[in-house]
């Protein structure tokens, strides 16, 4: 978990980066996870965070390298 000034960071950062695609992936992986939650399923719940974590890694390794810089020394 992050803390919340972070996530916003990251979001900032990421965000006029992804693709249609990317940004696609990121929506549905709430959008499962709320259905789930509609259901009282947390089983389904469970899984469809884990989907959501795994599609925000995959866009993470998809973006080009300069949406994260490295620190200057």
């Amino acid at each position: 978990v992050m803390p919340l000034s972070r996530t916003d960071l990251f979001r900032a950062q990421v965000e006029t980066r992804q693709s249609e695609k990317q940004r696609k992936r990121h929506a549905e992986g709430y959008s499962k996870i709320a259905q789930a939650i509609a259901k009282c399923d947390g089983a389904a719940a469970d899984r469809a965070v884990a989907e959501h974590f795994a599609g925000t890694r995959k866009t993470m390794q998809e973006l080009p390298a300069d949406v994260f810089p490295s620190p200057r020394p």
